[in-house]
């Protein structure tokens, strides 16, 4: 359910609130460990990434948007290579949010831009 995509890498499918939903839902459940369908995504996105991680991608799309708004095309949002602040207090979601960053830019600019 976690990887660096939203959805599917091979279809444009998947949604920046689905995959917010879906990381509550786990945590919520208060896994010891989460185990995903491939020993490299367990190895980036450990459940205890999970709160900083969920933080960063919301900002992330927050700042995605605000991009969209100001006229930025999807390259130069792109090249912000926004780090968000709350990664300073969460290290464990640092490496999984900058394997996931440019991907989830892409699908939130292609869900709101078409």
């Amino acid at each position: 359910m976690c990887m660096p995509y939203l959805g599917s890498p091979t279809l444009a499918e998947g949604s920046a609130q689905g995959l917010f939903d879906a990381m509550r839902v786990v945590m919520d459940l208060r896994p010891r460990t989460l185990i995903h369908g491939h020993p490299a995504l367990t190895e980036n996105y450990p459940v205890e990434a999970f709160p900083g991680l969920l933080a960063a991608l919301r900002d992330l799309e927050r700042i995605t948007a605000a991009g969209i708004s100001d006229g930025l095309t999807l390259a130069e949002i792109l090249r912000l290579n926004h780090l968000p602040d709350v990664l300073r207090d969460h290290f464990a979601a640092v490496m999984p949010y900058l394997v996931t960053r440019d991907t989830f830019i892409q699908r939130v600019h292609r869900g709101r831009t078409g």
